[in-house]
């Protein structure tokens, strides 16, 4: 994993190394946007397969 090069966060460290602060951001947004979303896919999910969650 730390030898990757390919995917986002190759993309944040490699910009950080040549000082490119946009690359950086805008890769820093995506995971935040991608942990956002993942978060409420999840919970959407947890709602329809846990539906007793909350009652007990």
């Amino acid at each position: 994993m730390i030898a990757a090069t390919d995917g986002i966060g190759w993309m944040i460290i490699n910009a950080s190394k040549y000082l490119n602060s946009s690359v950086m951001f805008v890769g820093i947004i995506i995971l935040g946007i991608t942990g956002i979303a993942l978060d409420v896919i999840l919970r959407e999910l947890e709602k329809h397969i846990i539906f007793w969650k909350g009652n007990l």
